[in-house]
């Protein structure tokens, strides 16, 4: 079948592909999520979720420079995208990358709105070496 049909016969394949794909990463079958990843991506390559997933399978696969990178691409293209903004902080904060973790956690649209969120003063510049206490929604 040839992809412009597929298209139209199943516009959400890019979902299901995209979330086959992370399935195959939590079951650490990362060449296969990758291969998931790249059919999403030729259907829709613009579509926020797909590179979403293909940073988390990356990561997932320890290979995290990479991640980054695609994160950083989808946040560019999608700065709203609640989910790629969430998992980005995650991530950066899971790397030791607390300054990025800072300022993406800020970013985020569920803090932004929260009336008791913190606001950007109030963390210093450099975060090492600084007792950060965590409060509000979480």
């Amino acid at each position: 079948m040839a992809e412009q049909s597929f298209k139209k016969l199943f516009p959400e394949a890019t979902r299901v592909l995209s979330n086959h794909a992370r399935v195959l990463s939590w079951q650490y079958r990362h060449d296969e999520a990758k291969a998931a990843i790249r059919s999403a991506i030729a259907l829709q390559p613009t579509r926020p979720e797909i590179s979403h997933i293909q940073a988390e399978t990356l990561a997932a696969a320890g290979r995290i420079d990479e991640a980054f990178v695609v994160f950083d691409e989808a946040i560019n293209c999608e700065p709203n995208f609640e989910n790629t903004i969430f998992h980005h902080t995650i991530l950066a904060y899971g790397c030791g990358r607390f300054e990025d973790g800072a300022r993406d956690y800020r970013k985020r649209l569920t803090v932004r709105d929260n009336e008791n969120c913190m606001e950007d003063d109030r963390l210093p510049e450099n975060l090492k070496r600084q007792l950060i206490v965590v409060e509000g929604d979480q």
